[in-house]
């Protein structure tokens, strides 16, 4: 095995980790755009992250949802896509979102369409309102319960 090589899929490696976090998934498709000739190589190099704890899934999924909380929350549908999309298996993002109450949901929710109504134009009308808000919470990965407590809100749109 060349120990040169090896160094380089190692280092390549963990510069991506020291920038942030990455699934394993994620850190696979990086580390085989660059080393897809030394497959076993970058296996190795993978496993020994994932054994130095370089590499977890489950923390990447937390480090995931804390991130979108702090600059642009969604919803868990979203979150559970955004999550899939990078390789995170479903029984990882179960056991992640399986920790965030349901009544966060509704608060963030909450925050975000009265944040969003303030920029609507005055003179539109509650039906337009309550349509414009409804796209938005759908698009933000809210289910549809949560959207519905939302738009019940009379306080929301008497403002």
């Amino acid at each position: 095995m060349d120990t040169d090589l090896l160094k380089k899929i190692r280092d390549f490696a963990l510069r991506l980790l020291s920038g942030r976090d990455h699934s394993i998934y994620e850190l696979r498709l990086k580390l085989q755009k660059k080393f897809s000739s030394y497959p076993e190589e970058m296996e190795g190099v993978i496993q020994e992250c994932i054994e130095k704890k370089y590499l977890d899934d489950e923390r990447f999924a937390q480090e995931w949802i804390r991130f979108r909380e702090e600059g642009s929350p969604r919803g868990t549908f979203l979150l559970k896509q955004e999550l899939r999309k990078k390789g995170v298996s479903p029984e990882v993002i179960d056991s992640v979102l399986s920790h965030i109450p349901e009544t966060d949901g509704l608060a963030k929710a909450e925050t975000l369409a009265k944040k969003k109504i303030s920029s609507f134009p005055p003179d539109l009308s509650a039906l337009k309102k309550r349509e414009r808000l409804f796209r938005f919470l759908l698009s933000r990965g809210f289910d549809h319960g949560v959207i519905a407590k939302i738009l019940s809100s009379r306080d929301l749109f008497e403002k």
